[in-house]
């Protein structure tokens, strides 16, 4: 049960900071800050960083569709067509690391 009330003072730019950082993670300012105080770890949900990424890996996806329409069909790949899926794996592997 909570029945201890916590007050403390901020800045009215330290008030918009945290506000915001709550509204990123889909929690009240009471939540986050608990999290924050409790935890210490708080990841936030934002997807906008992600965006590149999902757009790389769908872009892998669709060349491995045509790919296997043209092994399918003509019974082998051009050569070209890995190094793309290389180099797409290449540049989402540099996304990752810079997350």
């Amino acid at each position: 049960m909570r029945n201890r009330r916590i007050a403390l003072r901020i800045s009215n730019e330290n008030f918009e900071i945290i506000n915001h950082k709550a509204k990123l993670c889909h929690m009240t300012m009471s939540e986050y800050m608990r999290k924050s105080a409790l935890e210490k770890i708080i990841v936030i949900k934002n997807i906008d960083q992600f965006k590149e990424l999902i757009f790389e890996i769908n872009k892998i996806g669709t060349n491995i569709n045509q790919i296997a329409k043209i092994a399918n069909t003509y019974g082998y790949v051009d050569d070209k067509k890995i190094e793309n899926i290389e180099q797409s794996l290449i540049d989402i592997f540099r996304m990752i690391n810079k997350l």
